[in-house]
């Protein structure tokens, strides 16, 4: 009996926690819901909505720009598009958990390619990043406490990840590829950082337009199959992409399911 008061005084704090942050936390939810019309503030409501609403899909498109021992064009943006990148893109899901805050996974394949003359190399290679990021809104951060739904917003995420490498090292006059190193014959993986900033369009209830700019740390000098100079190199990946916003659909009743479909502005965090 006193092994289980004891047990029983030491989780009674941590259960009122618990309850005391999911009450705290749920109830957050309800200020980007004030378009929501009818609706009962319930807390199965509540749940249904934090685990349904406000998730993303998102698609980009760009030039994939590599910065490191090998580049040549680093202070012109343009030739460096122009000579040194290769079509590359990403899939970015998204849960806004709050008005001013997402949570992002992000698969992003990188092209990259670039001829340096005074070396005599050629690099021609690829990467696949797999990552995770924080996403932040910053016109509703300074909107707080409340959720303004621009048309138009400006946002900033750090992340991390694990990136694939496949690079091939050639020589410039010959093409004959090298395979001196390991990391020449095979993929590698290495781990990198990230941070980006992009503008959100709003277009219609569903979709967005998004233009980003992404800065990729690679944490290594084997990204372009050589290592001398600098001990780490970079990927920088500006984008255009379209961001499909998920409907609630098949959990809403009929009624309310029309009114999301006609409403100019459903109530999901963008």
């Amino acid at each position: 009996m006193d092994f289980m008061k004891r047990v029983e005084n030491a989780l009674s704090p941590i259960i009122t926690l618990v309850l005391i942050s999911a009450f705290i936390f749920l109830g957050n939810t309800a200020p980007a819901q004030s378009r929501n019309l009818g609706s009962r503030n319930t807390f199965k409501n509540k749940l249904t909505r934090l685990v349904t609403e406000n998730w993303s899909v998102q698609v980009d498109i760009g030039p994939g720009l590599y910065y490191g021992d090998l580049s040549m064009d680093g202070k012109d943006a343009f030739n460096k598009i122009l000579n040194e990148s290769k079509l590359s893109g990403q899939l970015v899901i998204a849960n806004k958990i709050n008005p001013w805050l997402a949570l992002q996974a992000r698969v992003t394949y990188g092209g990259f390619t670039s001829e340096n003359t005074q070396v005599n190399r050629l690099v021609d290679g690829s990467s696949i990043l797999i990552g995770g990021n924080i996403m932040v809104d910053f016109i509703n951060l300074f909107s707080v406490p409340n959720e303004v739904f621009p048309d138009i917003y400006l946002y900033g995420l750090v992340g991390g990840g694990l990136v694939n490498i496949r690079t091939k090292l050639k020589n410039l006059d010959s093409g004959e590829e090298i395979l001196t190193d390991k990391w020449n014959r095979e993929p590698i993986n290495e781990t990198a950082l990230y941070a980006g900033i992009g503008i959100n369009k709003y277009l219609t209830p569903n979709w967005d337009v998004v233009f980003e700019v992404t800065f990729y740390h690679i944490k290594s000098d084997r990204f372009d199959g050589l290592q001398a100079g600098t001990q780490d190199d970079y990927f920088v990946f500006p984008a255009f992409g379209l961001k499909y916003n998920l409907s609630r659909g098949l959990l809403l009743s009929k009624k309310k399911s029309t009114y999301y479909r006609t409403s100019r502005r459903r109530p999901l965090r963008r």
